[in-house]
């Protein structure tokens, strides 16, 4: 199974997108049981005046139960961390938008993570 990363931040030169795209990849690293490769991608349409740029990490392995919520709980701390704008999550065709929300609003999005393989019947 794949799953796929955007790290979403305003005013972000290619420079730091390629930092912040290594400390996440450094930090899913850590869990020792998925592979994680870097793909630099152009701003999205129409983004060009606002600084907009995505850095993409794929992430590949067996994920279980038990690996999708530590994946979870490494994108949590490394968006507290780095004070990005959000991480985007795909899984397939579904996704979800993991944001430096309040920790509520948080909490509420991060229990949609462990759903996204389930949808991907996988």
């Amino acid at each position: 199974m794949t799953i796929v990363l955007d790290i979403e931040a305003d005013g972000l030169t290619g420079a730091r997108a390629d930092v912040l795209s290594r400390q996440l990849a450094a930090d899913i690293r850590t869990l020792r049981t998925l592979e994680v490769a870097p793909v630099t991608g152009p701003s999205p349409d129409g983004s060009k005046s606002t600084g907009y740029e995505i850095a993409t990490l794929v992430v590949t392995g067996a994920f279980s139960a038990a690996t999708v919520r530590a994946l979870r709980d490494v994108i949590v701390a490394y968006i507290d961390r780095t004070k990005v704008r959000g991480v985007k999550v795909r899984v397939g065709k579904a996704e979800v938008t993991l944001t430096g929300a309040s920790a509520s609003d948080l909490a509420e999005l991060i229990e949609q993570l462990p759903g996204l393989v389930d949808k991907d019947g996988k």
